[in-house]
């Protein structure tokens, strides 16, 4: 064989390997569970995905530990929330490939507004809940994993349109169920911030928030006011995620449905705990239809009915002062 036939047949074969898709997986950290789901749509079979947070733990008050750093070093890429202290430590601790916040927005993620105590603030709790947040997720973790794994870039590409296509069908038919039953445009009580990006992509307005920080609960001057708009028909569920069934929020919700007489639909927060993150979208909107059901066969409060209400005010008063009693001998304990 001449040398030029040689030539060409080794640039014909370095031309098939570089077009032939890499079975090498990358391996992707994920900050907190919330985000696996939408990451393995993207990655599919051509990544190892893997949480950094320790399941139970609060992620606002984790500082990021010595094994915590070694688990971030053995990823090609984090995927993070751009929410949580120990983030930035890690960032600082690894130089790693990372997607974050701001890249989530340069592909289309809108963070809401929370305006209670006359403040408007940037709310941050659980963007990734909005659906049309999760495809802005995807799509920049597909661009990411693009750009570290180039020949399997069309994998991705394709990987991430199916996502973003079951996603937006789901969720049209969610707006669907949710206006034909009559709950657009109705007003509920909150329990956390984060049920806000559950809630208001689906066109139901929230009122106000029980919990509005780390122990810090809905004033007694705002639950006044709330009493007031159930009597009157403005403000019709509580809703609450799984998890507050173990919490004190949880508690100060059922006591207020309790002297309210308002039902608490829950809500799943937690993608990874369903098949995929569509059906993430069909159980809560499944759940919301399902708690206005009872609120319609409900009779209204009659007439009398907001001095019974005030009563309940006075025990809820009561209970939270309580609360906050032991809260703040604790902390000087």
């Amino acid at each position: 064989m001449s040398e030029a036939c040689l030539l060409t047949a080794i640039l014909l074969t370095l031309a098939l390997v570089a077009n032939t898709p890499s079975n090498t997986s990358i391996n992707v950290a994920v900050s907190i569970n919330a985000l696996l789901g939408i990451v393995k749509a993207v990655g599919g079979d051509r990544v190892n995905v893997y949480t950094l947070l320790p399941e139970g733990v609060e992620p606002h008050a984790f500082q990021a530990t010595s094994e915590l750093v070694q688990k971030a070093l053995n990823a090609d890429l984090l995927v993070l929330t751009g929410h949580f202290p120990f983030e930035q430590q890690l960032l600082k601790a690894v130089q790693k490939p990372y997607v974050s916040l701001e890249d989530y927005e340069k592909c289309g993620l809108k963070l809401l507004m929370l305006t209670w105590g006359g403040s408007n603030k940037t709310n941050l709790h659980g963007y990734w809940l909005s659906p049309e947040n999760a495809i802005a997720i995807a799509e920049a973790v597909a661009k990411k994993l693009s750009a570290l794994d180039p020949v399997n870039s069309q994998y991705y590409h394709d990987n991430f349109i199916s996502f973003k296509e079951r996603v937006l069908v789901v969720f049209e038919d969610a707006k669907k169920t949710i206006e034909s039953c009559g709950l657009k445009g109705v007003r509920v009580l909150a329990t956390f911030p984060s049920e806000q990006y559950i809630l208001e992509p689906l066109g139901i307005e929230v009122d106000d928030f029980i919990v509005r920080g780390e122990n810090i609960f809905i004033s007694g001057s705002d639950l006044a006011r709330l009493y007031e708009k159930v009597v009157k028909g403005e403000v019709k569920l509580i809703t609450a995620s799984y998890m507050t069934k173990f919490m004190k929020a949880g508690e100060y919700a059922q006591q207020i449905s309790k002297d309210t007489g308002l039902p608490i639909v829950y809500l799943q927060t937690l993608a990874y705990k369903l098949a995929d993150y569509p059906s993430l979208i069909s159980y809560n909107a499944g759940s919301l239809t399902s708690g206005y059901e009872i609120v319609k066969q409900v009779k209204q409060v009659k007439a009398g009915g907001l001095e019974w209400l005030y009563l309940g005010i006075i025990g809820l008063l009561a209970f939270i002062s309580m609360f906050e009693a032991i809260v703040i001998v604790r902390g000087r304990a």
